[in-house]
């Protein structure tokens, strides 16, 4: 990759047909470039020029050597281009922590597309409830937060939403999978298992029940969506969640979602954001970029 002095020499013979000219343009003295070229053919056991009276013209044996350097001195080239794209990557480390309903689609997508892109950047994925997210966000234990609703302090930026209304999840075989739309209140009198207070869902639900004047059978309280689902899937409870967080039961056909008819909880949203005291690092402003297109795309 490193071109030698015997290989210049060699090129520059080649393309002006003498040594004299060779060492008017390298600024070498004749003897040198001679001296060299003799050594290059030792080394290969072979002339490489015919020694003419007019000066010194390439024969087969140096003609298939500058073939050879000139395949060669193309092959670096493109190395050096592809290497200097590499030094361009961007490096750090990213800290997201997420509400656990985006893993399905919205962050297996994103991890998938981001280390492909970045494979240089190491990222750390803390998976916890709305208000912790914003509060890992806020003292800078994160550089970016996905929440369930808005941001619910005011020292955190907003960066990009999508819309995530809750439905009523139910499975496939529970009396109201039939339903098209129904209320909250349609779901009293069934078991039902909620995240804990710390999930922005529960916090959304249960401003509507206290609303509309209705106390919801809470038979099980967990911080687990996944367990969750599992739970709405085997039929003992019924549960509300965005559809994003279910696609997969519901593509499978073990669980059914029921539109909610109450405006606020169809106006639910997934919101993305970062801290206000402090401007992010490269690879976290290529995150949001890729965040912002695959929620724009959901």
């Amino acid at each position: 990759m490193i071109e030698t002095a015997v290989l210049r020499y060699f090129r520059e013979v080649a393309r002006t047909g003498s040594l004299t000219a060779a060492s008017e343009t390298l600024g070498v003295a004749t003897s040198a470039i001679g001296r060299q070229v003799r050594m290059l053919e030792d080394h290969f056991g072979a002339r490489l020029f015919s020694r003419e009276a007019r000066g010194m013209r390439l024969n087969a044996a140096g003609t298939l050597l500058l073939e050879f350097l000139s395949r060669q001195a193309e092959e670096t080239a493109d190395f050096r281009a592809r290497f200097d794209e590499y030094l361009k990557l961007p490096r750090g480390h990213v800290r997201i922590a997420a509400i656990e309903g985006v893993i399905p689609r919205l962050l297996s997508e994103f991890t998938k597309a981001f280390h492909r892109a970045n494979p240089q950047v190491r990222m750390s994925l803390a998976i916890v409830g709305s208000n912790a997210a914003a509060d890992m966000v806020a003292e800078q234990q994160a550089d970016l937060g996905l929440l369930f609703g808005p941001a619910p302090r005011g020292d955190l930026i907003e960066l990009a939403f999508m819309r995530q209304p809750l439905y009523l999840v139910v499975s496939a075989t529970h009396p109201l999978a039939r339903s098209k739309s129904c209320s909250v209140a349609e779901a009293v009198g069934y078991p039902v298992v909620m995240p804990d207070r710390s999930f922005g869902i529960r916090q959304e639900i249960d401003r509507v029940a206290a609303l509309s004047g209705i106390q919801l059978d809470l038979a099980m309280e967990t911080n687990s969506i996944a367990l969750m689902r599992q739970i709405a899937v085997n039929g003992v409870a019924v549960t509300f969640l965005p559809r994003h967080a279910v696609l997969d039961e519901v593509e499978a056909g073990a669980l059914t979602t029921v539109a909610l008819r109450e405006r606020r909880l169809s106006k639910t949203k997934i919101t993305l954001v970062r801290s206000a005291a402090r401007p992010l690092a490269p690879a976290a402003q290529r995150a949001v970029s890729l965040l912002r297109s695959l929620m724009t795309a959901h």
